[in-house]
């Protein structure tokens, strides 16, 4: 079967269920080409394929961890499921100190004490330290609250890794150290591609643990 571009696939899934025309396979294909084309950079705006993203990330992480640090992930919604699966798999299968903010009673309290705009700056105002790393992931990289978060982090000396989608010029992509940039405004898409690009980070990590450790 003839692989197809991401325009193609994007012109005819609709008319799919009517055509000749595997939508499942074209939507796999999909992914696999937004996952081969995954766009990284720092802060400076270097650019790193995303290989050795994945390496710089890991990095960041573990000069972290080695100075007895934690990590700490943010996310809203389908991001926020992400946020939580990846702080499990750190400190679980990686043995990382990870931790999230989601618990629906910080999130009530924090919005109606400083609006949900400040739920994850405050959260690292009061339990974040420098040196730890801040991983926080927004399909459009637009988030107030994840913005305010990079921020505070910034200032309280956090590395910050993030993960976004939808648009190059969305202002979490500068203000982070490392970030992985999804080239898709469907959130499904740029959801999925978050997820598989964190789970083959813990991969790793936890494949390596024990070379590191010894």
């Amino acid at each position: 079967m003839e692989t197809l571009s991401i325009p193609q696939i994007k012109t005819v899934v609709d008319d799919a269920w009517t055509l000749d025309f595997d939508p499942l396979r074209a939507h796999f294909e999909m992914l696999h080409e937004l996952l081969c084309n995954v766009s990284v950079t720092s802060s400076h705006g270097e650019k790193f394929t995303s290989f050795i993203g994945v390496r710089k990330a890991i990095e960041i992480v573990r000069t972290a961890h080695s100075a007895a640090k934690k990590v700490v992930v943010i996310g809203n919604g389908g991001s926020a499921a992400i946020a939580s699966h990846l702080a499990l798999d750190l400190w679980n299968a990686c043995g990382i100190k990870a931790v999230t903010f989601n618990e629906a009673a910080v999130l009530t309290c924090l919005s109606n004490d400083y609006g949900y705009e400040n739920v994850f700056s405050k959260s690292l105002e009061m339990f974040a330290e420098a040196g730890d790393v801040l991983i926080a992931i927004s399909s459009s990289g637009t988030s107030q609250n994840i913005l305010n978060a990079a921020v505070e982090a910034r200032r309280m000396g956090l590395k910050i890794i993030s993960f976004s989608g939808f648009s190059k010029q969305a202002p979490l992509v500068s203000r982070s150290d490392l970030n992985f940039y999804v080239d898709s405004d469907q959130y499904g898409c740029v959801e999925v591609a978050h997820m598989a690009l964190t789970h083959y980070l813990t991969d790793v990590l936890h494949k390596t643990r024990n070379r590191v450790e010894k």
